[in-house]
């Protein structure tokens, strides 16, 4: 009996771990019984079919999935080739479905499914307008939109930086020929976006192709920064906001050398960098010449000023308040924060490990 009672544990949990394996996904499509829904899923960075689920008689459907720990699934459900849900689905996830074959659904027991509705729906919305727009021959009008998307789609991932419904917003399209993130300097977001999902999710094979997706772009960015740099000054001038409220340019520092500096006071290994590296060498250098120009890369300024005046920064201290969306990140081909650059006998000279001995070692070269 005693091992009776033991069998039927290990029985049990092996059950019980299967079942944890697996997935569901039901509801209803009152609108066609007896029909048939499309199960896509995303691919490196299209949609693709993979399955099929009947609809019974009174318009239920139910889908079963097995996914691993770590690795949720996007699925597309389709009728007749138009998409009529779209979700994320994890590891244990039961949720319920509840739409039309005009693309119109409720989704409920997934947050992240959730997230993703939202994200269809106002791609979809843009779509919409946008080539009817183009279709009316409104080109200014149809521009004016696409902008206004590229913005919200910047903001949402900088908002979600540690959820995977940014994966599909990074490769929207305006249309077949066409990215919303078409520029160069966008390749910046994908990076962003890639290395705070591999912390979360470093087995998805999502975040593994947008891996390889954000290193190609990377590469195709530096070089069209080296095929079209050439700065009259003999390096890019910037003027923001000071932390004192005015405006202040690198050019306006009357100093032989100056570091260019971004970091991120919202992340705690960049603001190091101003106490552990920069706070030394400002000690030892200034009085000998150094100057430092240092650019928050942060959208809560007031995150920034805070640290700004608790650390005592005593150097230029600027912050436009646009984040990783500021310009200054293009124009400087900045890679990652903290990152420093050095200006010296009125050219850049180029970008300086963020480290003490390194930073100390290539000022001094410049100080007489």
């Amino acid at each position: 009996m005693k091992n009776f009672r033991i069998l039927f544990a290990v029985t049990a949990l092996i059950a019980l771990a299967s079942c944890g394996r697996n997935a569901t996904v039901s509801g209803t499509f009152g609108q066609v019984p007896g029909g048939v829904l499309t199960v896509r899923s995303l691919g490196a960075s299209a949609i693709t079919p993979s399955d099929t689920v009947k609809i019974d008689k009174s318009g239920h459907f139910k889908y079963s999935l097995s996914l691993e720990e770590g690795q949720p699934e996007f699925v597309y459900f389709y009728y007749s080739g138009r998409p009529v849900a779209s979700l994320l689905v994890s590891k244990g996830d039961h949720i319920t479905v509840t739409g039309d074959t005009l693309g119109r659904y409720e989704v409920s027991g997934s947050q992240e499914s959730s997230q993703l509705k939202e994200v269809s729906d106002k791609y979809a919305a843009f779509k919409s307008g946008f080539d009817a727009l183009v279709a009316a021959d409104k080109g200014n009008e149809a521009a004016k939109l696409y902008i206004d998307h590229y913005r919200e789609c910047v903001k949402y991932i900088m908002a979600n930086p540690r959820s995977l419904t940014v994966i599909p917003v990074l490769y929207e399209q305006v249309d077949d020929n066409n990215p919303v993130f078409a520029q160069p300097t966008d390749a910046l977001h994908f990076r962003n976006a890639f290395d705070s999902l591999v912390t979360v999710y470093p087995d998805s094979r999502y975040v593994k192709a947008l891996g390889k997706v954000a290193e190609a772009r990377q590469r195709e960015f530096e070089l069209s920064n080296r095929v079209g740099a050439a700065f009259e000054a003999g390096y890019p001038d910037i003027e923001m906001p000071s932390i004192k409220g005015n405006r202040v340019s690198v050019s306006s520092l009357d100093a032989p050398v100056v570091l260019v500096v971004f970091w991120n006071a919202a992340d705690a290994e960049s603001k190091l960098i101003n106490t552990e590296v920069l706070m030394p060498v400002w000690d030892a250098c200034h009085a000998r010449g150094l100057d430092i120009y240092s650019i928050g890369i942060s959208a809560n300024k007031a995150e920034w000023a805070t640290t700004v005046l608790g650390q005592k920064l005593p150097w230029t201290n600027v912050n436009d308040g646009l984040g990783t969306s500021s310009p200054t990140i293009y124009t400087y081909a900045v890679e990652g924060l903290p990152s420093v650059y050095l200006i010296a006998e009125g050219e850049l000279k180029g970008k300086v490990d963020a480290d003490r001995t390194a930073i100390l070692a290539a000022v001094r070269k410049y100080l007489k």
